[in-house]
Parts: structure tokens; sequence; C-alpha cells
């Protein structure tokens, strides 16, 4: 993509050759005006503000990009813009124009039909529409309040500070919409700058009826000259003060614009096609008056009184053009418009003037207007196709429809909370009524799969069954195995535990130590006797905290005797451990230092 791509890049139109489209639309048909026409229109280095949007968008930026219809509402016809957008990257996709039908009088009824037009051939399910408009009705400020957090005091402060022109709109009833444009401190005070908006109640509610009733999803209603702001701080990457020309069919608007700020806004019921004719006019008298001074110079010589007569008629033909209604109304009303812009504010100066709008198109009346005027003139206008530069002046239409794509929630929007409100209260529904076909598809296709799983389960219980059926006696049979072989094993459990209470406690203890000697300890006496509990009675039938059996054991360790005297103490502690035995005592310990040995002897009850 070359230089054009940059916002707002100055580039010259000077061209010696033009070459027609073969897109969705031609020159041709778009501008209605041949190409050789078309070539006469631009004249040599007039300055060009654009900013190209005809660049495809990228794959991944495809896929998020939202589709935005924009509708340019005008008195007679409606400008639509098909959209991409993504953040800052644009992408037009199809333009064009619905006139209105010009069988129907009425205006808001033709308006209608021209909707219904655009939303049967251009409208899709999903699409964004945002609207701007051209109404004569509207009031524009922009003005210093204190800065006020509260919304309602300060729409208060702002009503009362406008009071008086406020009376003209119809039972007072109006809607307000504002947004902070700079803050700033002045002498301890804050303060804030607003670009404030009055628009009669009657005038939005009658786009909004209309909307209604086609079941227009309208997100956007902004009035055109906030349109052309928001467009012109597009194009324009060094605003200054300039005074934009919205030049129309039937009207013009007049904005002073500051630094992007809207300040000054006039309406001219003057339009194009008023001053093409006019100029057209003009010409045509300059080159009679030439073809009549040329032939004065060749004719016979005319007596005084004739030539003084010619002369006066002369005279006074050039000052009825001069005095034309038409141009001096124009012109008077710019020079006008600027000299109150001046005068309002020593700050306030004109640089420069910018032309947009459909008026463009006509042939000859830019440099007329530069001719006219002395100053420094720009044309203003969107590229839609690659070479939008060489038939510029057929996109100067759609600049306020381009505006529009650009409006963000701090922009004017004139539409109302409440139907805001019920083009949400439809979305949701859209979605509760999608999510309810969707959970209906999506129960009925579960319960069929559940259906087709019972089925195929069923299936496959009835071959179980059969299985069953068949098996069954041989399971009969392994289940009383299984229950003899129980028995058997319970039988078994028992005589092992009969064998195993009727074991003799010296074959237990005997196991016992030879399991808990060590090897450096060799028992050399055992002998286990039973205890008398007193009287007659029999050891079985002794209280359970009564010892009943007696073990007398003697033994020697070999080796170190300090090692050996280790040795046995671990031994009876390890005993001791095993809390079977009432008591343990060492009887007797005896130190044979030559044969390096250790004899003992000791006594344990349990």
């Amino acid at each position: 993509m070359d230089e054009r791509n940059k916002k707002g890049k100055a580039v010259s139109a000077e061209r010696s050759s033009f070459q027609t489209s073969s897109g969705k639309k031609s020159a041709e048909k778009e501008a209605g005006v041949s190409v050789s026409n078309m070539q006469k229109t631009m004249p040599p280095k007039t300055k060009i503000y654009t900013t190209d949007v005809f660049a495809p968008l990228s794959f991944a930026k495809k896929l998020g990009a939202k589709t935005i219809l924009s509708l340019d509402i005008d008195i007679d016809k409606i400008r639509y813009l098909v959209v991409k957008k993504i953040g800052d990257n644009i992408q037009v996709k199809d333009w064009g124009i619905q006139t209105f039908p010009t069988e129907i009088t009425q205006a808001t009824r033709a308006m209608q039909i021209a909707l219904e037009n655009i939303k049967s051939r251009i409208y899709k399910a999903g699409m964004e529409v945002r609207v701007t408009f051209f109404s004569t009705d509207l009031l524009f400020k922009n003005d210093v309040f204190p800065r006020i957090k509260n919304r309602k005091e300060l729409e208060q402060a702002i009503i009362f500070r406008y009071k008086e022109e406020l009376k003209h709109f119809k039972d007072n009833e109006f809607y307000l919409e504002y947004y902070v444009v700079d803050q700033f401190e002045e002498q301890g005070i804050k303060k804030q700058r607003l670009q404030m908006v009055f628009s009669p109640k009657e005038t939005v509610d009658r786009f909004v009826y209309i909307f209604s009733h086609l079941k227009f999803p309208v997100s956007y209603l902004v009035p055109r000259p906030m349109s052309l702001v928001l467009a012109y701080n597009k194009m324009v990457d060094d605003p200054k003060s300039d005074l934009l020309l919205n030049i129309s069919y039937d009207f013009t608007q007049i904005c002073y614009l500051k630094y992007g700020q809207l300040i000054y806004l006039r309406n001219l019921g003057i339009g194009s096609r008023n001053l093409e004719v006019t100029i057209k006019q003009d010409e045509t008298r300059k080159r009679n008056t030439e073809e009549k001074v040329d032939e004065g110079k060749i004719s016979e010589p005319e007596s005084g009184e004739s030539l003084l007569k010619r002369r006066l008629m002369e005279k006074l033909k050039d000052l009825k053009v001069k005095q034309n209604p038409v141009l001096h109304t124009f012109f008077a009303e710019i020079l006008r418009s600027i000299a109150f812009i001046q005068g309002e504010d020593k700050r306030n100066f004109v640089e420069r003037i910018l032309l947009t709008g459909y008026g463009i198109q006509k042939e000859s009346l830019i440099p007329y207007l530069k001719s006219r005027l002395s100053m420094p003139v720009f044309v203003l206008y969107p590229g839609f196709i690659e070479n939008a530069q060489e038939d510029a002046v057929k996109y100067g239409e759609y600049t306020a429809a381009f505006g529009a794509v650009l409006a963000d929630k701090n922009s004017i929007n004139l539409i109302p909370k409440d139907y805001e409100e019920k083009l949400i209260l439809a979305r949701i529904n859209r979605y509760v009524n999608l999510f309810c076909i969707v959970g209906a598809v999506t129960f009925g296709y579960l319960t069929f799969l559940q259906y087709q799983a019972i089925t195929a389960k069923e299936a496959e219980l009835s071959v179980l069954e059969a299985q069953y059926h068949e098996l069954n006696p041989y399971e009969q049979s392994y289940l009383s195995l299984l229950k003899l072989i129980g028995d058997v094993k319970k039988e078994n459990l028992e005589l092992q535990n009969k064998i195993n209470k009727d074991k003799p406690p010296i074959l237990e203890m005997m196991r016992l130590f030879s399991n808990l000697t060590p090897k450096p300890i060799r028992l050399t006496s055992f002998v286990l006797q039973p205890l008398q509990a007193g009287g007659n009675i029999e050891n079985e039938n002794a209280p359970e905290d009564l010892p009943k059996y007696v073990i007398s054991l003697a033994g020697e360790i070999k080796g170190d005797l300090v090692t050996g005297d280790v040795e046995l103490i671990n031994f009876i502690n390890s005993l001791n451990n095993l809390n079977i035995f009432k008591s343990i005592n060492l009887e007797q310990k005896n130190k044979d230092i030559q044969n390096k040995k250790i004899e003992f002897s000791l006594t344990l009850t349990f």
C-alpha cells in the first residue's frame, strides 16, 4: 500500500487523463457525469484530504470484524455504505444511493419506502445499522461549564443557560446529548468544554417510529454535522481552524471546526443545483460579452449615441451578473459566517476551506469557489477504490455516511434510552428463542440417542437372560459345591483351634525360647512347673491375674565378659517386652574370668 494510505495525506489531484472503474459502480453512473466532464471537475493543484478504506482485511481480522450498514438520510435520498470494521481497520464493501419515490409527496412515507428497499436489498441479519441525518431543527452548542459530576445537575445548568433559544422547540420537548471536549482549570475553578446537541423530540421520535415499524435495529442516530466532524478528524491529520462546506443538492452546511471540534454551524438553503445553473449562466454571459467585443472590432463605426447606449446596456448587464441573488446570497453567507466567527472571539480565524458533499461533483464549482473566496481550498472525501483520487468528486457525498461508521460510545447519539432498551430486549429474546430452539433440538437428539442406547441394552439383556437360563443348572451345582467347601473349611478351622488350645505350655515356651535366645547365650537347663494357686484350686480355675506356671532356666555366655553382660541384659529386656510373663527374676550370675564365661539362672512366672 502506497503513501495515500496515510490518514489525511494531502495529495495533488492534478491529472491529465482518467480511467473509469469496472467494479460494482462505474464512475459515470455514480457521479452522473461523463468522463470528459469529470476531467474538468477537479481543477489543477486542488489539494485533497482522504483516507483509503478499500484494502481487504486480513483473515484473522475478518473473523472478529463487525459488519456495519451506515445510512445518510437526506431530503430526497438515502446514501448507504456496507463496511467491515474492527478497531481502526475499515474496509468499505459496498456503497450506493436509494432515492425517494417521486410519486410520494409525503416525506415521512417516502423515506419509509426507501428504507424498506434498503432493508430488502442491502440489509442482512447481524448487521449493525447506523444512521446520520440532515435537519435544520437541531441546535448545536460548544461552550464551557463548571465541572459538575452529577449528570442531572449538569443538564439542568445547560438547559438554564440556553432556555431562551430552546423556546422554539415544540411544546418545549427535546433531547439533549453532549460529550466532554476538554477539561481544564481556570482561576482555581475546574471547568470543562462540552459539545452539545439539542434535538426536537418530534424529529427523533419520527425516525424511531419508522425504525421500529420496519424492525430496523439502529444503534446510532448521529446528526450530520457530528458525522462530518468524525470524518474530518479521521481524514485530516493536521486539524486547524477550518471552514468545512458540505454542499448537498439543495442545502449547504457551513461548519467551523477548530482543532477537530465543531464551534459554529449554519445551514444555507442553497445547494449545488442552484450554484451550477448560476455558474453556467455567468460563464455564458462572459463568453457572449467577449464575442460581442470581438465582433465590435470588425464592424463599422457606430454613432456616438448608439455607442453610448450599447455601453450603458453592457454595464447594466455586468451589474446584474454581479448582483446575481443566488451567488450573492451564497458568498455573502460564507463571508458573514467568517466575519461572525472571527468577530465573536479574537482567537478564532479561518485558515482554509474544505469542500465535501454532493456539490463537489458539479463542473467548475471548485475553481469558481477558489477564485471568489481567495482562500486555500481543499477537497475532503473517503477513498473507496484504489484509484479513487482520480474520481474523487463522486465520493464526497458519502463523507457523512463514512463519519457515522466512526461513531463510538463517546460520540453524540440521539437514539432514546427506551428504544435502546427495546433493542436489547429484542436481542435477548432472539438469544432466548435461539437457546430454546437449540435446547429443544439438543434434547430431542439426546433423547433419541438415549432411546437407541436403551434399545441396545434391552437387546443385550435379552441375550444375557437366555444365557442365564441356559447356565442356571450349572450355577446351582456350583453354588452347592461352594457351600460344601465352606462347611469343610469351617470344620477344619475348628479342629485346628482345638488342637492349638490343647497344646501343653512347655511346648509353647520351648518354641518361644528357641526363637528368642540369641547365639552368644546357651541354655543349659529349662524346667517348667505348674504353680499351686492356693488350697486345692486347679490352675485352670485360678483367677486371670495370678501366675499359673513357673520356669527355671540356666545358661552360660562365653566370650568377652562386658559384652556378655550386655547380651544378658538385652535378653532379659526382650523377654520382659513380650508382656507374657508376670515376673522375671535373675537368681544367679557368676563370672568365670579364667574360662571367659558368665553363668546365670532365671525364674519366670506366667
